[in-house]
């Protein structure tokens, strides 16, 4: 016979059975809603992230104010993102002036933008597939192959000058800029045709040879020729002829020194200048720059306090007493008559320290650096009226850099000034 607790056990062993079975069918029901809609929504997101990954068009937005909606929001934004940049950067490759281009692995062309059919006179099914090689001029072959090489082989990115000929077999000077990409097996390459700028620099140089040759060579039998009249070596001439001579002589001079500057600019620009590099004492070139200014000086009624230490360095003796003497020359013409100039040399550390001190008006700061540029000058009313051409600073800048050097100068308006430069001792 069941006992009463028996049965009171079983009844809530039933009822925990059914409560159970409710549970479960509850989940059942719950899972197959989610499948149905939250399911859908996270697969539609997944797929839209794919899409972006792999530069597809996505799919229609995610419904709901959730944060699956607001996820797949953000990934439209940063698709429309992606899509104006890319149609800006195709923008501006196809209306740069300068060739844009990609080079396989063998070194031709997979692709090229509009301006690279232009240069070349050739279509891009034409040049698709086509070597760079295969359009660069004969003696320039050899190297393009090596250089293209040598970027994908190190992996690096470089600049280089070449020649190349388009379809009508004009030809076109080019500089290019090359950089390798692993990740895309391409070299990436940008390059800007010079063949003007080239013109212009073979111009130059053919300007400077005529200088150097029709003009400087007879305006210096024209400044000996004076130099020799207004000595009286050949008989005494009036007061008033004489008084010409040295004007004449003056100016004669001044256009000699121009086109000595502009004739060393041009070395410095063309790669043309050398070193010529010697052991000799500071002392000396202190005292050949002070022998130089000499009659600039007498003139002047200045004289030249000279501190020099006897040590030797090794430099280009003669541009750095060229440097020196320019220094000196700058500072009779910004100084008063009858004043002193110092002029002092000294080992600092592992450097050889040149200074050349005036007292005269000084130089403003914001104008401290602007002196070393090219054809600058300062104005002034103290410059006795002489004119220099505005690259002795320039020139004097350019051959203290190539020892390895720098220049600059202290002063404060009023003050006078000091110009120093410094140069290893070897």
């Amino acid at each position: 016979m069941i006992s009463e607790s028996s049965l009171s056990l079983f009844s809530v062993f039933i009822s925990f059975i059914y409560y159970f079975c409710f549970a479960v069918l509850l989940v059942i029901f719950l899972v197959y809603r989610f499948d149905r809609s939250t399911g859908k929504r996270f697969s539609d997101l997944m797929a839209n992230i794919v899409s972006l990954g792999v530069d597809k068009p996505l799919e229609k937005r995610v419904e709901g104010d959730d944060d699956f909606a607001q996820l797949d929001g953000v990934l439209h934004k940063v698709a429309a993102s992606v899509r104006d940049l890319r149609r800006t950067e195709q923008a501006i490759i196809d209306n740069a002036v300068d060739v844009i281009c990609s080079l396989d692995r063998n070194g031709r062309f997979s692709q090229v933008n509009p301006a690279a059919e232009s240069l070349w006179k050739m279509s891009k099914d034409e040049l698709v597939g086509k070597t760079l090689v295969a359009l660069v001029a004969e003696e320039d072959r050899e190297r393009t192959h090596a250089v293209i090489q040598a970027a994908i082989e190190k992996g690096d990115s470089g600049s280089f000058e070449l020649k190349t000929v388009d379809k009508d077999g004009v030809t076109v000077e080019m500089l290019w800029n090359v950089f390798w990409s692993a990740d895309m097996d391409r070299l990436f390459c940008v390059a800007h045709d010079v063949t003007e700028r080239k013109q212009l620099e073979r111009m130059k140089q053919e300007f400077v040879a005529m200088i150097s040759h029709d003009v400087k060579s007879p305006l210096t039998s024209l400044q000996l020729t004076l130099g020799v009249l207004s000595s009286g070596k050949l008989g005494e001439m009036p007061e008033a002829v004489h008084s010409r001579l040295n004007r004449a002589e003056t100016s004669v001079a001044h256009v000699v020194k121009l086109v000595g500057d502009l004739l060393e600019m041009e070395k410095l620009d063309s790669g043309a200048f050398q070193l010529y590099k010697e052991s000799v004492s500071g002392a000396r070139i202190i005292e050949e720059s002070v022998a130089l200014v000499e009659e600039s000086l007498r003139n002047e009624k200045m004289s030249v306090d000279v501190k020099a230490a006897d040590v030797q360095i090794t430099c280009d003796h003669q541009r750095m007493v060229r440097v020196i003497t320019n220094l000196l020359s700058n500072a009779i013409k910004f100084s008063e008559p009858e004043s002193k100039i110092e002029a002092s040399f000294a080992i600092d550390g592992k450097d050889a320290l040149f200074e050349v001190r005036d007292h005269g008006r000084g130089i403003p700061k914001e104008k401290q650096q602007v002196i070393f540029e090219r054809f600058k000058q300062l104005e002034a009313d103290d410059e006795h009226g002489k004119k220099g051409s505005g690259l002795g600073l320039a020139i004097c800048k350019a051959i203290v850099e190539a020892h390895g050097g720098t220049i600059g100068v202290r002063s404060e308006n009023g003050k006078g000034c000091c110009f120093w430069l410094r140069i290893p001792c070897a």
